[in-house]
């Protein structure tokens, strides 16, 4: 896929339905409970609803995308640990004993990790990267312009082989050591803020090394001056494997009607990435958390998105995908089994719009 078709790709992304929506709504305000009352639950559902164009959908089989990748940012001192621990983490997810995995048992949904770019190759990890390892963003471009295509469009491949296997409905997660400084940076571009508001402490780093992350994500966009119409050119330049990867993971699943529940900020930029290239897949997308990260609210703004999570996390991995699918799983359990106000012999609440 070169550029142009994968821009073509993007911009055929047609908006959700609106009809199906209302026919989810209608569907919610017949069960017998109060109306509204799963409160963002039903929005979730609704949404979902239009998205896939029929509200008798099925959630049954549930993934989560691990995008997993090294970035040269690390040489500034901007991380607890060096990059090695990127590959360890996934070769856990690969043996199915990281964080994400142990939580998502707990709801039935799939983890599957993904190298997008790391510096090794580790067992059980499928491999889909156009580099090893990106560059140091604040010196060099994070990867050329054809790399950065390569990878966006290794995203997209992977959600359209999880919606050939049955996939309906799809969480992402990242791992990569450095990925809160390049997000950031992606960030403060696309979202037109500066380096105080689009950085956080990420992992857990000093004081001292969360100030050398701060200016790491000045001295970046310093010096590339990305243009934030440029999506691609961003990812390029201050961006990273996984970011790329989870852009075209998204594009891929709104391609395919597969809705994609977010999780913490790096997934929360992606998304905002491939919102740039067309702004109907903004409805796609799910937010699971508000996350520790401070960009978080900023970027659930500009996506228009309200969580149902607030618990100050910051594991990444695709966490907070994981702990809503569970609550999902709840609510689905309303929605699906459909038990309505004449199967319990009680008259029909009455909406009087102050929800």
């Amino acid at each position: 896929m070169n550029e142009d078709q994968l821009l073509k790709t993007a911009k055929e992304i047609q908006a959700v339905s609106l009809a199906a929506e209302k026919r989810a709504k209608n569907k919610w305000d017949n069960i017998g409970k109060p109306i509204d009352g799963l409160g963002l639950f039903e929005d979730m559902f609704i949404r979902i609803a239009g998205i896939k164009d029929d509200e008798n959908f099925s959630l049954k089989n549930k993934y989560i995308a691990v995008m997993c990748s090294d970035n040269g940012v690390v040489a500034e001192g901007v991380s607890q640990t060096d990059s090695s621990v990127t590959a360890i983490v996934a070769g856990n997810m690969a043996k199915g004993t990281s964080s994400v995995c142990l939580m998502s048992r707990c709801s039935g949904t799939k983890v599957i990790p993904y190298d997008v770019g790391m510096l090794k190759d580790v067992n059980g990890v499928e491999k889909h990267k156009a580099v090893y390892g990106t560059g140091n963003i604040c010196a060099e471009n994070a990867m050329s312009r054809s790399d950065t295509v390569k990878t966006i469009a290794e995203g997209i491949k992977i959600a359209d082989r999880l919606y050939r296997n049955g996939c309906d409905i799809a969480g992402i997660g990242e791992m990569g050591i450095g990925n809160t400084t390049t997000s950031a940076a992606v960030c403060a571009v696309l979202a037109d803020c500066n380096a105080e508001t689009a950085t956080g402490h990420g992992a857990g780093i000093s004081d001292e090394g969360y100030l050398r992350k701060i200016d790491a994500v000045k001295r970046a966009v310093e010096f590339h001056k990305p243009d934030k119409n440029d999506v691609i050119g961003v990812l390029s330049s201050v961006g990273g494997g996984d970011i790329a990867a989870l852009t075209g993971f998204i594009i891929g699943c709104a391609k395919n009607k597969i809705p994609v529940v977010l999780d913490g900020v790096i997934t929360l930029v992606s998304a905002l990435a491939a919102v740039g290239l067309n702004p109907n897949i903004k409805d796609y997308v799910i937010a699971s958390h508000k996350g520790k990260e401070p960009a978080c609210g900023l970027l659930l703004d500009k996506l228009g998105l309200k969580p149902v999570i607030y618990a100050d996390m910051a594991l990444g991995e695709g966490t907070g995908a994981a702990m809503l699918m569970s609550l999902i799983n709840n609510a689905d359990a309303v929605y699906s089994n459909n038990i309505t106000f004449e199967n319990i012999n009680v008259g029909k609440y009455t909406d009087y719009g102050n929800k």
